[in-house]
């Protein structure tokens, strides 16, 4: 076996020559008893993951992200009894979860990947189901499956049934909701789920489980009106100076914006409700040669019946959120070099001004708010950011 020393030495010889000029060279961090190497540089966590192709018929080189992927991918394959339908299956589900927006990991929502697995395993305990039953059982099976059980392929041509959450409860489980098929290894395909995330997806799952229960299955994959449907809007928009800027700037603050989710997750958990949009929207700025925008989505939760009514519009705080999310951003590697390049604004959008912001966004007009207050007032109350 490989000691973790002599990865650690293999890895500080063959890193790129431009990561010589790092102010901080990398670090390893921790081992995992898997094909992988995390390490942190620059402020960025590094996984590397290691993998070992055989091609049949000639020797192919290929990098070790493209191996990994067609590890996972061939494993998947391998384990369905019926190929076709099993793809059949997936594309049906994959063009649902886009619709209905719980598709890709910007939130840490179920990446292709992770919504493979869930379909093979249907496939695996009911192999002899056509599609359209498959389809069914599958929002049966997951709107109510016990998340504190990951989701994993069977083995041995085992077609055990799937485990089942106490009526009536929501279970968020942990990180390792779906787990990868990599032989010697624990790896989870879903590292970045949030209470928010997980929540969404089991409503939608259960959404779905109803309709196809009712036979009204053309509504399955009715698109969502997330941009009408929700009485608050947090809007990001990341503007940068140049395309290459842009895409390191989006590419960090991607994995912040998981980080938001759960800090309001947990500092605000019993006064609002989060709902991610996991879509990257290019817009029109004014300015800026380059914008991006991201939407999350507020509801605001009832108050406790129990508690005597003060008699006051509600006020959410997101005052206290929104520093620790924006330390993280601002401390991009190399931030300093780029002074007066990147910029992030966050504002807060009432639903009448993000429809008018959408239809100039889609008709490719220069797509911006009027100005607005530190608290702007809605029917539900106050938000203060």
């Amino acid at each position: 076996a490989i000691q973790p020393a002599a990865i650690s030495w293999a890895v500080s010889q063959s890193l790129p020559a431009d990561w010589a000029g790092f102010s901080s060279p990398p670090e390893c961090n921790h081992i995992f008893s898997s094909p992988s190497l995390c390490f942190r540089a620059q402020g960025l966590e590094v996984q590397l993951f290691f993998a070992h192709v055989v091609q049949a018929s000639e020797a192919v080189t290929l990098p070790f992200s493209a191996a990994y992927g067609v590890q996972v991918s061939r494993a998947i394959l391998a384990s369905v009894p019926d190929k076709s339908r099993f793809q059949d299956l997936l594309r049906f589900i994959s063009h649902w979860a886009r619709q209905r927006g719980v598709y890709g990991d910007l939130f840490g929502f179920f990446n292709g990947t992770a919504w493979a697995i869930c379909c093979a395993r249907v496939c695996q305990m009911n192999p002899s189901m056509g599609l359209e039953e498959l389809t069914a059982t599958f929002f049966a099976t997951f709107s109510r499956w016990d998340w504190r059980q990951p989701v994993m392929l069977l083995t041995n041509g085992s077609t055990a049934q799937a485990p089942i959450a106490p009526e009536g409860e929501v279970l968020e489980g942990s990180p390792l909701l779906v787990q990868l098929p990599i032989r010697g290894a624990t790896l989870s395909a879903t590292p970045y789920v949030s209470e928010s995330t997980v929540r969404t997806t089991v409503q939608e799952l259960r959404r779905a489980a109803k309709l196809a229960a009712s036979r009204r299955r053309d509504q399955i994959c009715s698109e969502h009106q997330f941009f009408q449907r929700y009485q608050h809007y947090v809007q990001f928009d990341f503007l940068a100076s140049s395309q290459e800027l842009m895409q390191k700037w989006l590419a960090w603050g991607r994995l912040q914006m998981k980080e938001f989710v759960q800090i309001v997750d947990s500092t605000l958990s019993e006064q609002v409700s989060v709902r991610p949009w996991p879509e990257l929207f290019d817009f029109k700025h004014e300015t800026w040669p380059f914008a991006c925008a991201i939407f999350i989505g507020l509801v605001v939760k009832p108050e406790d019946p129990a508690k005597p009514a003060s008699g006051e519009r509600r006020t959410i705080d997101l005052r206290d959120a929104l520093p620790q999310f924006i330390e993280k951003v601002v401390a991009l590697p190399e931030a300093q070099d780029h002074t007066k390049k990147l910029e992030l604004i966050i504002r807060h959008v009432r639903p009448s001004m993000l429809q008018s912001w959408r239809e100039r966004q889609q008709n490719g007009l220069v797509a911006q708010h009027p100005p607005s207050t530190a608290a702007e007032e809605i029917s539900d109350g106050n938000l203060l950011m």
